[in-house]
């Protein structure tokens, strides 16, 4: 979560759910998330959204780390246990 604030990424996530972001969704790959943001995500997606059926991959390497993996828009993928 880009502020430093759970509060800031709690709306940001209820923004996206408020949009039907997660209605359709297969899967959710995350940046960098500290143990509290990561808690605060699942727990979002399993009361709020009510999606905990939901594959989710954490803590990827892309955005603004090093080493920076490309994930393209418009492509499919595989999120595997």
């Amino acid at each position: 979560m880009q502020y430093n604030s759970l509060l800031a990424g709690l709306h940001e996530l209820r923004a996206l759910d408020a949009a039907g972001m997660f209605r359709k969704a297969k899967g959710l790959i995350t940046g960098f998330l500290t143990d509290e943001e990561e808690k605060m995500l699942l727990k979002f997606m399993k009361y709020e959204a009510r999606r905990d059926d939901m594959p989710i991959l954490l803590n990827v390497d892309f955005i603004r780390r090093t080493p920076m993996t490309i994930i393209p828009f418009g492509v499919m993928g595989d999120i595997a246990h």
